[in-house]
């Protein structure tokens, strides 16, 4: 969360790379309502249609005195899901000072370098060694998220942990998902 906050408050371009279910996309909410002095706008590529322009959306969105918002963050999920095309377009909107930072979150293997394929030589190279690689969690770290979640009602003992944590193969998503089935099922 650190590195990615100061990522975007650098004014940079940022890469989220994961599995389904990871946390990008919770991720990406955290950023959203953390950055305060910025004006966040969170797009879903799935729901990009060709010719969608980031730029009439920015204006749209600008106050009836600007011709842009200020201080703006674009925040890209799903952007495996869109050409080149919105791609090049929000990297030239970056590179022209419209967008403070952008964020594009790709669902993908979480291995160095693999998730860059997609992109352009040029928007490679803006995006650096910014790339935020989230897998499936630790043990340690799934016992956390389930005693987080539940707070001080945990109806999970280590042996029950380990059981949901297994079948949820690490996954963030799944984990919260089977803890709430137990929890339905058991009746607590």
């Amino acid at each position: 969360r650190k590195k990615l906050a100061s990522f975007v408050e650098g004014g940079n371009i940022v890469l989220i790379v994961g599995g389904r279910g990871v946390g990008k996309t919770s991720l990406l909410r955290w950023l959203e309502s953390r950055l305060k002095r910025f004006n966040c706008f969170y797009l879903n590529a799935e729901e990009v249609k060709e010719g969608f322009s980031i730029e009439d959306y920015l204006q749209k969105m600008a106050p009836f005195h600007r011709t842009y918002p200020k201080n703006a963050v674009l925040l890209v999920d799903e952007s495996q899901c869109v050409g080149d095309w919105f791609r090049v377009e929000a990297q030239g909107l970056w590179e022209r000072g419209i967008l403070k930072s952008l964020v594009l979150v790709h669902d993908g293997l979480a291995r160095d370098g693999e998730s860059l394929e997609f992109f352009s030589p040029n928007l490679k190279h803006r995006i650096g060694d910014r790339i935020i690689y989230l897998k499936k969690l630790k043990k340690e770290d799934a016992y956390d998220l389930i005693r987080v979640r539940c707070g001080s009602k945990n109806p999970f003992d280590e042996l029950a942990m380990d059981s949901v944590i297994k079948r949820s193969e690490g996954i963030p998503r799944k984990i919260l998902e089977n803890c709430e089935k137990v929890c339905i099922e058991s009746n607590k």
